[in-house]
């Protein structure tokens, strides 16, 4: 299978937003190792980093954009209830990103298109809303030398109600590697 875009240009560019994210190191674990492998891999797992439009059975798209597969209404969960109570962290995505995350209300038709255009095409965007989604999460990330249980994680906070299997995030990441 061919994949989208090219997997070290893709790890640098989560570097580099994880890392524009990290306020130089002092938001600790936003851009360590374990954090820029998840979300390099997260794209794996749900995209093959190819897809910028979910893909159903049938041929029929679905509501999930970008390499990270974010449906609309997750994106905006992330934003309402953690990003908008973190004024710096806004801050820091909003420059990372070059979008004014409240234009982004799904609550209005209009803003709920630009939702979906951004998610599919502006790659910092996904690979912020992706890291904060991950963000909350009480547990640590597992290394990044341990896919295994980076699928585990993935499968429990990501995916959590998804049609994601542990196996095929290993079977796509190993890969995507090598």
């Amino acid at each position: 299978m061919k994949y989208g875009i090219n997997v070290d240009d893709m790890r640098d560019m989560v570097q580099t937003v994880l890392t524009g994210l990290s306020r130089n190191g002092t938001r600790r674990g936003m851009d360590s190792e374990a954090a820029v492998a998840l979300v390099l891999r997260t794209g794996m797992a749900e995209s093959y980093l190819h897809y910028t439009r979910q893909r159903l059975n049938g041929g029929m798209y679905g509501v999930a954009r970008g390499f990270y597969q974010i449906e609309p209404w997750v994106a905006q969960s992330v934003i309402n209830d953690y990003i908008d109570y973190r004024a710096s962290i806004k801050q820091d995505i909003e420059k990372v990103c070059c979008c004014d995350l409240s234009m982004l209300d799904d609550d209005i038709p209009d803003e709920m298109a630009a939702m979906q255009l951004q998610l599919q095409g502006n790659i910092p965007l996904q690979i912020s809303i992706c890291r904060m989604k991950y963000r909350p999460v009480p547990r640590p990330i597992p290394p990044a030398s341990d896919i295994r249980a980076q699928a585990g994680y993935w499968l429990k906070y990501y995916n959590a109600g998804g049609a994601g299997v542990a196996d095929e995030f290993v079977e796509k990441v190993k890969a995507m590697e090598n």
